[in-house]
């Protein structure tokens, strides 16, 4: 399945696209009172559709890293509406793993990782995905859970490919990963 990407004009409906430019508006203003590069922009332009779109997702991207704004998105992986400009905004707004981050602090050849969502799947068991800040994550490795207080095996570790999973035996940082874990 692949994904397309077009833009939106008034031969698509009026008022659908009266509704988005209206919001379109509203994100600049906003981004505007947080960000001075966008305050710029917003300034030196005859109208806010002269602003291009890189301006307002480099806006968004500054705005999240200082924790100022959370961007929202919505979709369903189930009906797989809306999946990849939410993989595309993981990318484009969350801070980049291989650049300083100040919120963690840890040596760059020890594994630091954040487990952000474990579910149970009736072929597999629990998987766990996570994302690797630093360091390198090996098969049937131990890491310690810092919010459960105890260690944890991994069993097989994967990399995400669309809806394929291919197995692998290391995985370094900046990859978000698809893992079975055993419990000890």
């Amino acid at each position: 399945m692949s994904f397309e990407s077009k833009n939106l004009t008034e031969a698509d409906g009026s008022h659908l696209y009266n509704d988005a430019v209206t919001l379109r508006h509203q994100l600049i203003d906003s981004l505007a009172d947080l960000n001075p590069d966008m305050m710029e922009h917003v300034i030196n332009s005859a109208s806010y559709d002269d602003i291009p779109a890189d301006v307002i997702k480099r806006a968004l991207h500054s705005v999240t890293v200082q924790n100022q704004a959370v961007p929202v998105l919505l979709g369903s992986a189930l009906k797989n509406c809306a999946i990849q400009p939410l993989l595309d905004a993981v990318v484009d707004y969350l801070p980049n793993p291989k650049k300083n981050n100040n919120e963690f602090t840890f040596q760059s050849d020890q594994i630091c990782a954040f487990a952000f969502k474990t579910v149970h799947e009736p072929e597999r068991g629990a998987v766990t995905f996570m994302r690797i800040y630093s360091g390198e994550l090996k098969k049937s490795a131990s890491l310690y859970n810092a919010t459960q207080e105890y260690s944890e095996k991994i069993g097989n570790l994967y990399t995400i490919l669309g809806d394929q999973l291919m197995e692998t035996k290391t995985i370094t940082a900046g990859i978000n990963i698809y893992s079975k874990h055993i419990l000890q």
